[in-house]
């Protein structure tokens, strides 16, 4: 009787310890299957809020309706004119002109880059314009350094691809790589003569982010400072939202 009972607690015994082994196994390998089903899903493509839409179209509209007839009454009351439908007539027309003016080519130059007073026209009648223009990612003065020692080891490379992918301990990955020449949808930026190419859907997830040089006791490596970021890995590597 003291054998077969001594025989079924270590069967029990050895039933726990391989339930214990395989609940030790499985929550090890959570990891991993999270980061594999992290890097199978896509990344989601940026969209537009409607309701800020909606807000500053209504908001731009009262102020031309405000502002015009504004300046015809200024303007009237400056001539001592009796017309007072001529100078809104005049006023009207300068608007429109400027209006006209500025998508043809003035917002090309004042938002793509150029020499020191005038930008290029490479978005002239709002070419390539969407959601994500006018948000840049930026270049800190030692990741520029850096940048400028690389490239002048590639020949044929003259900018920074900056990309985001699925994947990493975080849900979403950076990726750095070399390119010659921007694609017509790339968000190009300039610091210190190095430019920085940023695609229309990695732009929506790293838009606003700085791109810096970090020198360390551990190595050397580039570092994104996201603000869209909401949680992150030790490597820096990799980011949640």
């Amino acid at each position: 009787t003291a054998l077969s009972e001594m025989g079924g607690m270590m069967k029990q015994s050895t039933k726990i310890l391989a339930v214990g082994l395989a609940s030790a196994a499985l929550v090890a390998a959570l990891p991993a299957w999270a980061q594999g089903a992290a890097a199978a899903s896509p990344i989601p493509a940026p969209t537009v809020d409607k309701g800020d839409t909606a807000w500053m179209l209504v908001s731009s509209l009262l102020v031309l309706m405000m502002s015009v007839p504004g300046l015809a009454l200024f303007y009237g009351g400056l001539v001592r004119t009796k017309n007072m439908l001529s100078v809104l007539t005049q006023v009207l027309m300068i608007t429109c002109m400027v209006a006209v003016i500025w998508v043809t080519y003035g917002y090309s130059i004042a938002f793509t880059g150029g020499n020191q007073f005038f930008g290029g026209l490479s978005k002239a009648f709002l070419m390539g314009v969407d959601a994500n223009s006018g948000i840049t990612v930026e270049v800190t003065e030692a990741a520029a350094r850096r940048i400028n020692k690389i490239i002048a080891k590639e020949p044929g490379k003259s900018a920074l691809r900056v990309s985001v992918e699925g994947g990493g301990c975080s849900g979403f990955q950076y990726r750095f790589d070399l390119a010659d020449t921007p694609e017509l949808d790339d968000n190009v930026s300039e610091t210190d003569g190095v430019k920085l190419l940023v695609d229309p859907v990695s732009l929506g997830l790293v838009g606003g982010s700085t791109v810096d040089f970090v020198e360390s006791l551990g190595g050397a490596a580039f570092k994104v400072e996201n603000p869209n970021a909401a949680s992150g890995c030790g490597c820096g590597s990799s980011f949640g939202i």
